[in-house]
C-alpha cells in the first residue's frame, strides 16, 4: 500500500547493498546530508481524510483532503483535492486547491485550479494553472488566522474576496 524508503547519506552504503563510492570515510563525513524517508502514494490508492507527514511524500494516486508536509512530489497520475501546506511543493500532476508553500515548482503536465502562496516560484511552460499567485516571506503562516479546513469557501486564508466583473 504505502511504500516507503530511506536514502543514505551520501558516501555510505546503502541497504541494498550497492557499492560504496571511491571515497574515504572521513570525506563522507565531512557531507552533512540528513537522511530523507519518502512515502510513496501508488496510483491504485485513493484517501479520502486530511493527509500529514515530517518526510517527502509522493502522490500518484488521489488524495481526497488536505495536505500538511514537508516536502511534496505530485506525480503525473497525482491527484489532490484539498489545500496543500508545505516546505517544498512539485506538480506534475493535478491539484485542486491553495497551495502554500515556500517553494513551488509547476511542470508541464501540471493542472493547478487555486492560488498559491509563495516564496519562490517556478512555472514550465504548458503548466495549466487557473488562479492566483501571491508572493511572501513566510507564505505558510502569513494570514493564517484559520486553519485551511476553515478556508473551503474558497477564499485565500487573510485576503479579500474578488469581485465578479460586470459585463456592461
Amino acid at each position: 500500500m504505502f511504500k516507503s524508503e530511506t536514502r543514505a547519506k551520501p558516501g555510505n552504503q546503502s541497504s541494498t547493498g550497492s557499492a560504496q563510492s571511491g571515497k574515504s570515510a572521513d570525506t563522507s563525513d565531512k557531507v552533512k546530508a540528513a537522511d530523507v524517508t519518502q512515502s510513496v502514494i501508488s496510483e491504485a490508492i485513493t484517501i479520502t481524510g486530511d493527509v500529514s507527514s515530517r518526510d517527502q511524500l509522493i502522490v500518484n494516486g488521489t488524495i481526497n483532503g488536505d495536505m500538511d508536509c514537508t516536502s511534496l512530489v505530485v506525480g503525473q497520475d497525482g491527484n489532490i483535492k484539498g489545500h496543500i501546506l508545505a516546505d517544498e511543493v512539485i506538480v506534475h500532476g493535478q491539484v485542486e486547491g491553495s497551495i502554500r508553500s515556500m517553494s513551488v515548482s509547476l511542470h508541464k503536465t501540471a493542472r493547478i485550479s487555486g492560488d498559491i502562496f509563495h516564496q519562490n516560484i517556478a512555472i514550465e511552460m504548458g503548466t495549466v494553472f487557473d488562479g492566483s499567485l501571491r508572493r511572501s516571506e513566510d507564505p505558510k503562516s502569513e494570514g493564517t488566522t484559520r486553519t485551511l479546513e476553515d478556508n473551503s469557501s474558497g477564499i485565500a486564508a487573510g485576503s479579500k474576496p474578488k469581485r465578479a466583473a460586470s459585463a456592461a
